[in-house]
């Protein structure tokens, strides 16, 4: 009788145990077992992936491993066995049962690192047509060299595009100057080992507004004021209202709303009668600033009876 080369059942009823469960959540490489051969002979693996031998014979078959440190039961048709590889190497094993099956090798290599990628802005709003963002971010890697692509989307767009790309620089860094001109959302991706997605950034934009003063006649409390608000939408009948610093308080009241014509643009009278030297703004309500577009303010103007 052949002298069959066993490992303690106990061993090997916990090498099946402590594998199952690392099995569902890894990798898995599958062997046909025949006649003639393990099919295939020779595959590869990542640490902490599975390899699963399974009987396609019609006689019974073991496999084992000495280097791997490993025995199978002894399997009978259709029935399947696996083994966790957590260690890099090469491991031989073969059938315990038939010397015409010969033997095949598992080679275990290091799992790819998972490259991740980051994305922050120096800004998280800016107003329209008056400046850039600067966008930066990392590869985990830190590999230099490596081509990233920067997306964005549109308040209003279906779905995200690709906008440009820029090269790593030694530390794996990346940098992009935008200048959005509604709300955005940016990522940026990376494509080698895996796929790497940054999370998104977005930027938000406010309106322009303009004051400026057209018309005083000295020593009269009547003054004219043109304001203007641009982005990319009209604001036509949109309105803003135009306040005054109260020192008295500490805060600026409402003297009028004024309504925009069909340029975003108006021009209007006021009386102030309280002091003699007034600061006035336009203030741009959220209400009015339109979808993708924050509150903004004016600049201040001093105005002096």
């Amino acid at each position: 009788m052949r002298k069959l080369l066993l490992i303690p059942l106990a061993a090997a009823v916990l090498a099946i145990g402590a594998n199952a469960s690392t099995a569902a959540t890894q990798a898995t490489k599958f062997v046909s077992i025949t006649r003639t051969a393990f099919v295939p002979a020779s595959v590869s693996v990542y640490a902490g992936d599975s390899v699963t031998w399974t009987n396609s014979d019609t006689v019974n078959h073991q496999v084992v491993s000495q280097s791997a440190g490993f025995a199978s039961p002894i399997l009978k048709p259709n029935e399947t066995f696996s083994y966790t590889f957590a260690k890099v190497g090469k491991f031989a094993y073969k059938d315990a049962l038939s010397s015409k099956t010969g033997g095949g090798t598992v080679r275990v290599v290091t799992r790819p690192q998972q490259v991740t990628a980051t994305l922050a802005a120096d800004t998280g709003s800016i107003v329209w047509g008056q400046a850039s963002v600067t966008l930066s971010g990392q590869l985990s890697s830190k590999a230099a060299g490596q081509t990233v692509t920067l997306n964005e989307q549109a308040v209003g767009e279906n779905g995200a595009k690709a906008l440009t790309t820029a090269q790593t620089d030694a530390a794996g860094s990346y940098t992009f100057s935008v200048k959005p001109t509604i709300q955005t959302v940016y990522t940026v991706t990376w494509h080698g080992t895996n796929d790497a997605t940054s999370a998104p950034v977005t930027v938000s934009v406010k309106p322009l507004v303009g004051l400026g003063k057209l018309r005083h006649r000295a020593h009269t409390t009547r003054f004219t004021y043109r304001t203007k608000v641009t982005s990319d939408i009209s604001y036509t009948g949109h309105y803003v209202y135009f306040q005054r610093y109260a020192p008295a308080i500490g805060d600026w009241i409402p003297l009028k709303r004024v309504y925009l014509g069909s340029t975003g643009a108006a021009s209007f009278t006021v009386r102030m009668t309280t002091l003699k030297r007034n600061q006035v703004r336009v203030v741009l309500p959220d209400s009015q600033a339109g979808s993708g577009y924050l509150a903004n303010v004016s600049r201040t103007v001093l105005a002096v009876r």
